[in-house]
């Protein structure tokens, strides 16, 4: 009670977030221009694919993809996380890309340990088998080195697929969107330097937030009918079951 009370923010916030974010120049500085503003606070970060436990683990909040899941949470909507299937031009000149979920099966993937993206497709076992990794970065590499397809955060490989470094498969159902919240405990006697670093990442992530690119902004293509954004239906910036 005394610590939210406290109108100076002095603290440690513990965070746990996803290995999609272990490359996002937007997430870091959204630590840094916090920390910055707040010279006695710490963050003690943690990524990790893994649903964490917030009460039993210590943890302050979470940042987490897909539905609220537990009732005993709130969750703040940080918008959309889009995905995208690329490989290298080399791998595409021999092997081609697939042309629908059932033609996954006849490349190769690189797949991520913890990572749900592939359950789309709904494919068997064989999904994958060369190599797992639970590194976003090593994924993106060897996927430039021509290994196979990778699925990556859109903002991760902007850069390479402008300049033709990687090829995007341009299909919606190769365009995996994720809400992303901001999940933190109920409490009354929130300490101040955790609410101020709530509000912070929701001002800083409105009105869009900086990993919510989609392909068709990077890459437009005149195939591509409706672009996958235009279908995403954003869940309610509060949300709490």
């Amino acid at each position: 009670m005394v610590k939210s009370l406290q109108s100076t923010p002095v603290g440690e916030i513990k965070v746990s977030m996803p290995l999609a974010f272990n490359n996002n120049n937007a997430m870091s500085k959204l630590f840094t221009n916090f920390l910055k503003k707040t010279p006695q606070v710490k963050i003690d970060i943690h990524l990790s694919n893994r649903r964490t436990c917030l009460i039993s683990e210590g943890i302050d909040m979470a940042f987490r993809l897909g539905p609220l899941v537990d009732s005993t949470m709130i969750a703040r909507g940080l918008g959309v996380l889009t995905f995208t299937y690329v490989a290298s031009p080399e791998y595409v000149e021999m092997n081609g890309l697939p042309d629908n979920p059932n033609d996954v099966i006849n490349h190769t993937i690189i797949a991520m340990h913890d990572c749900k993206l592939l359950d789309d497709f709904r494919i068997n076992e064989k999904i994958g088998d060369r190599v797992q990794i639970n590194d976003f970065s090593l994924a993106k590499q060897m996927a430039m080195d021509g290994f196979g397809i990778a699925v990556l955060p859109v903002f991760m490989c902007v850069d390479e697929i402008r300049e033709g470094i990687l090829i995007p498969i341009q299909k919606e159902c190769f365009q995996p969107t994720r809400h992303l919240n901001l999940v933190y405990t109920q409490s009354r006697h929130q300490p101040a330097h955790v609410r101020k670093f709530i509000n912070h990442v929701v001002e800083e992530t409105r009105p869009i937030p900086p990993w919510e690119i989609y392909v068709d902004d990077v890459f437009p293509s005149p195939h591509t009918m409706i672009p996958p954004h235009k279908n995403v239906d954003r869940e309610p910036l509060l949300m709490q079951k």
